[in-house]
């Protein structure tokens, strides 16, 4: 979806200014998103492994946190508040410089996350038909 949705916009821009690079140029901003969205994703796997009976609860709540934070100064927040979720930490390509240490401590936090859910997961003692 994230490669869609770069696309369908570098496509429309590109359109709209009469370039056609802004394909490639906003495609590829977009997918720096891939890290924070894994990230997040990773979340909801500990979740599901640690606490599986309240994980989709808590897994909404999380991604309604961090929803109302990237909309933070509609609510006032503090920028402490909205520079510190996986998406906001994401550079905002390509007004912004890429970071490529930002993207790698997302990627290397998603990974671990996953990592730990997923060998959770599997001794877990599940019953079958439970």
């Amino acid at each position: 979806m994230l490669m869609v949705g770069g696309a369908v916009m570098g496509a429309a821009h590109g359109a709209s200014q009469s370039d056609p690079s802004q394909l490639w140029v906003l495609l590829g901003a977009s997918i720096t998103y891939w890290p924070g969205g894994l990230l997040t994703a990773g979340v909801c796997v500990m979740l599901v492994a640690f606490v599986p009976q309240e994980a989709a609860v808590l897994s909404w709540a999380s991604f309604s946190i961090i929803v109302i934070i990237v909309f933070g100064d509609l609510f006032s927040l503090p920028a402490q508040i909205i520079n510190n979720t996986p998406l906001t930490a994401t550079p905002r390509l390509p007004a912004e410089t890429l970071s490529a240490v930002t993207l790698l401590v997302l990627a290397g936090i998603a990974l671990l996350l996953w990592a730990i859910g997923l060998l959770r997961f599997t001794r877990r003692d599940l019953a079958q038909g439970a």
